[in-house]
C-alpha cells in the first residue's frame, strides 16, 4: 500500500523524479528529464507542455480519457516495480464540466492500452477511471467526491494492484477505490489532461509531482465503513451505529476516527472498530471513517451516504435591515448592507447578500452584514437568503436603492402625439414633449424615431416636426439632458402612419381656345397643364373623341394633331399619375373650315384708269415674304372692263400651279408715266 512520505532510495528498475513545491531549480521552458510528452489517441488539436520552477503547464485536446480509447495530452516516464505517483492538481482551466487532469499510470502509448487514472473534473468533481484490458470499455469508480481543483491525487501500484486517493491537503488521504489491472514490466506514468473536446483545449497546472518506488517505510493502513450501507435513510430522533473495519498491513491499527462531514461523531481504539451517533440532525450527511496506525499514517475511507428524515424543517425568516428601501446613494457608492435572521427551530448557518442574482457577500454570525463597494450608477435590487443548519433558505423581500452620479438626470415625456395615434401618409408630425430637472436646467431634448434622429430643441416648449412621413408603425421617443450632462429617454409612444388613398392628377387644356378655328388641312398644337398632389404625372394624353393624337411624359405637355379635315372636333387632355390613376381635362371644341378656292382678283380700278392707264398686272406672293420679295407667280391682266367700278379678273390659272400654303396678292397699274402697286390684298390659302 501507499506509504506517508516521499523519501529517497530509489529502486534499481524505477526511475524517479521528485519535484517539490518552492525547489530552487533553474526556471526552464522544456522538460526536465526524464519527463517526455506526448498526444495520445492523435487529438485534433495538439497538445504541449512546458516546465518551470518546479510545476508543469500541460495543455491537452482530445475526446476524452474513457470508453475503449483515450485522447489526451501526456507527460510520462517509464517506471517498473512497485511504486506511487502524486501531485497537486493547482488549476484547470476548461470549458466542459467532464475535462480531466491527474495521474495515470498506463500499460503502453496505444490510445486502447489498459490504466488508471485518478484527477479532477472541471466541475464534475473528483474521478477515479480504469481499464483493465486493452481496447475494454473504461469504468468509473461509483463513489466520486465533490470539489474541483485545487487538491492533491495520487496512484499507488503495488503488483497487479492499482489504488487511487485524494486529499485536499497532502496529508490525509481518501481512497477512491483499487483495481486489479496487469501491468508489463514497464510502464508509462505522469501527467494526463483531456479537454473532453475535438476543438477546444484545456489547460492543468500541476505542482509537487513526485514518481517514487515504494519502499520498507510505513505504509497507510486500510479502512472501510461497514455499516451503515451507503444510501440507509433514519427516522429522527435516532441513534445510528457505525462500524469499520481497518487493517494496517506493516503494523496496527491504534485508532479509527467516525466524522460526519468534518465533524467528529466519535473514535474507537479496539476491533471491531465503531461509534454510536445520538440524535443526528435531520438531513443528508456524508460519513467517513479515519485510521491511524501504530506508525502514525492515516487513511480514509470511501464516504458513505445517509440521511435522517425527521420533522418538516421550518424555513428561517430574514428582512434586510438597512439601506432602508427607496434609499439613493452617490456613485462611486459603498453600500453597507444588514440583515436579521433568525430560525425557529434550529440555527442560522449563513446569511448571504444579493443584487438581482449577484452574490455580493455573506456571513455566517449574527450581526448579519456585507460591505458593496464601487457601485456604479444605477437602480438595484437587494435581497438576503438566509440558510438554515437543515439546509433550509428564504429570500427576504426586496430592498430597492438607488446609486446617482450626483446629478439627478431630468425627466421627460412625450406629450404629443397620444400613444395610438394614427396618420396618413405621407404626413407631417408635430412631436412634443414636456422635460424638467430637479436640480438644474434642461439643456436638450433630442427626438427619436427608434434610434433615428428626428429633431432637437434647446427652449420649451421642446417640439420637432417629422415630414414626409411613410405608411408604417412608429416608436417615438424624447431623451432630455440636462445641464450637468446626466439624460433620460421618455417611454415610447407607438404611433401608425396608414397608407393615404390616391388622389387623382388634375389637367386642363390651355391651347388651342375653346372655339378656335382652323383652316382645312390643319395642323393643330395642343397643350395641357398637369399636377398630382401626392406624387407625379407619368404622362398626358391627347384626344379627339376616342381618337388618340399624342402624348407626352414631361412637361410642358404638348402634341401635334396634323392634316386635320374640316369639321368640328372636341379635344380632351388625360393626365395619368405614378400609381396608375387618371383624370380628363375639360373639353375643348374648335373648328376646322374647309379651304375657299381662290380664282378672281377683283380690285378698284386706278383714278386715271381712263386717260393713263395701259394695262395692270397681278403679283402673287407668299404670306410670309415682303413686298419687295420676287413673286412666285404673276400675270399680265391688260386691261380689263370697269364694271360698277371695279375690275374682276380670273385668276384660276394662275392659282393653281402653286403648292399648298398662304399667300397674298399685290395689282399694278401701269402707264406711260411709270407704274403704282396696289397695297397687299388680304392673306389666302391654297
Amino acid at each position: 500500500m501507499n506509504r506517508t512520505s516521499l523519501k529517497g532510495g530509489a529502486l534499481p528498475s524505477l526511475i524517479v523524479v521528485c519535484l517539490a513545491a518552492g525547489a530552487s531549480i533553474a526556471r526552464a521552458q522544456s522538460l526536465p528529464a526524464p519527463w517526455m510528452a506526448a498526444d495520445i489517441g492523435s487529438p485534433a488539436i495538439a497538445g504541449s507542455a512546458t516546465h518551470s520552477s518546479g510545476t508543469f503547464s500541460v495543455v491537452g485536446s482530445g475526446s476524452d480519457i474513457g470508453g475503449t480509447t483515450d485522447q489526451f495530452q501526456f507527460v510520462y516516464q517509464t517506471a517498473q516495480g512497485d511504486f506511487e505517483i502524486l501531485a497537486r492538481v493547482a488549476a484547470l482551466e476548461a470549458n466542459d464540466p467532464l475535462a480531466k487532469a491527474g495521474v495515470m499510470v498506463r500499460a503502453s502509448l496505444a490510445a486502447s492500452a489498459p490504466n488508471a487514472f485518478v484527477g479532477a473534473t472541471n466541475r464534475k468533481g473528483w474521478i477515479f477511471l480504469r481499464r483493465i484490458a486493452a481496447g475494454a470499455a473504461t469504468d468509473s469508480y461509483s463513489t466520486r467526491p465533490s470539489g474541483a481543483a485545487p487538491g492533491w491525487i495520487r496512484l499507488v501500484r503495488e503488483g497487479s494492484l492499482l489504488s487511487a486517493y485524494q486529499s485536499t491537503d497532502g496529508s490525509a488521504w481518501t481512497l477512491l477505490g483499487s483495481e486489479t489491472i496487469a501491468m508489463p514490466s514497464t510502464m508509462y506514468v505522469g501527467l494526463a489532461v483531456t479537454s473532453r473536446s475535438i476543438s477546444k483545449t484545456a489547460r492543468a497546472t500541476f505542482s509537487n509531482v513526485a514518481v517514487s518506488p515504494l519502499s520498507g517505510d510505513n505504509r497507510l493502513p486500510t479502512v472501510s465503513i461497514s455499516s451503515p450501507a451507503s444510501g440507509t435513510s433514519f427516522s429522527a430522533p435516532s441513534s445510528i451505529t457505525i462500524a469499520a473495519a481497518a487493517s494496517d498491513a506493516d503494523g496496527t491499527v491504534s485508532r479509527v476516527a467516525f466524522y460526519s462531514g468534518s465533524t467528529l461523531i466519535g473514535s474507537d481504539e479496539t476491533s471491531p472498530f465503531s461509534a454510536a451517533w445520538s440524535s443526528p440532525p435531520a438531513g443528508d450527511h456524508v460519513l467517513t471513517a479515519v485510521a491511524t496506525d501504530n506508525g502514525g499514517a492515516t487513511a480514509s475511507s470511501a464516504p458513505v451516504a445517509i440521511s435522517v428524515s425527521g420533522s418538516t424543517n421550518q424555513l428561517p425568516s430574514v428582512a434586510i435591515t438597512s439601506p432602508a428601501s427607496g434609499a439613493t446613494f452617490t456613485a462611486p457608492a459603498t453600500v453597507a448592507i444588514a440583515a436579521s435572521a433568525s430560525d425557529a427551530d434550529g440555527t442560522v448557518s449563513r446569511v448571504d447578500f444579493y443584487q438581482g442574482t449577484t452574490l455580493i457577500g455573506s456571513d455566517t454570525t449574527a450581526p448579519y452584514t456585507a460591505s458593496w463597494s464601487n457601485v456604479a450608477t444605477g437602480n438595484y435590487s437587494l435581497t438576503a437568503v438566509a440558510r438554515d443548519n437543515a439546509g433550509g433558505t428564504r429570500t427576504s423581500a426586496a430592498v430597492s436603492v438607488t446609486v446617482t452620479s450626483g446629478n439627478q438626470a431630468p425627466s421627460v415625456a412625450i406629450t404629443s402625439p397620444a400613444s395610438g395615434a394614427t396618420f396618413t401618409a405621407l404626413a407631417t408630425i408635430s412631436v412634443a414633449a414636456s422635460a424638467s430637472d430637479a436640480d438644474g436646467t434642461v439643456s436638450r431634448v433630442d427626438f427619436y424615431q427608434g434610434t433615428t434622429l428626428i429633431g432637437s430643441d434647446t427652449t420649451a416648449p421642446y417640439t420637432a416636426s417629422w415630414s414626409n412621413v411613410a405608411a408604417g408603425s412608429y416608436t417615438l421617443t424624447a431623451r432630455a439632458t440636462d445641464n450637468g450632462g446626466a439624460a433620460r429617454t421618455s417611454t415610447g409612444v407607438s404611433i401608425t402612419v396608414n397608407t393615404a388613398p390616391n388622389q387623382l392628377p388634375s389637367v386642363s387644356l390651355t391651347s388651342p381656345a375653346n372655339g378656335a378655328t382652323f383652316t382645312a388641312p390643319a395642323t393643330i398644337t395642343v397643350a395641357a397643364s398637369a399636377s398630382d398632389p401626392d406624387g407625379t404625372v407619368a404622362g398626358v394624353d391627347f384626344y379627339t373623341g376616342t381618337q388618340l393624337i399624342g402624348s407626352d411624359t414631361t412637361a410642358p405637355y404638348t402634341g401635334s394633331w396634323s392634316n386635320v379635315a374640316a369639321g368640328t372636333y372636341s379635344l380632351t387632355a388625360i393626365a395619368r399619375d405614378d400609381r396608375g390613376a387618371s383624370r380628363t381635362s375639360a373639353s375643348v371644341t374648335i373648328t376646322v373650315a374647309g379651304a375657299v378656292k381662290i380664282s378672281t382678283v377683283a380690285f378698284t380700278p386706278s383714278a386715271d384708269h381712263a386717260t393713263n392707264v395701259t394695262s395692270y398686272s397681278v403679283a402673287l406672293r407668299r404670306s410670309t415674304d415682303a413686298v419687295t420679295a420676287t413673286p412666285v407667280a404673276t400675270r399680265d391682266l391688260g386691261k380689263p372692263p370697269v364694271v360698277n367700278n371695279e375690275i374682276a379678273v380670273d385668276i384660276s390659272t394662275l392659282v393653281d400651279p402653286l403648292s399648298s400654303g398662304s399667300y397674298y396678292a399685290v395689282v399694278t397699274a401701269i402707264g406711260p408715266g411709270g407704274s403704282t402697286a396696289s397695297t397687299p390684298s388680304a392673306t389666302f390659302t391654297k
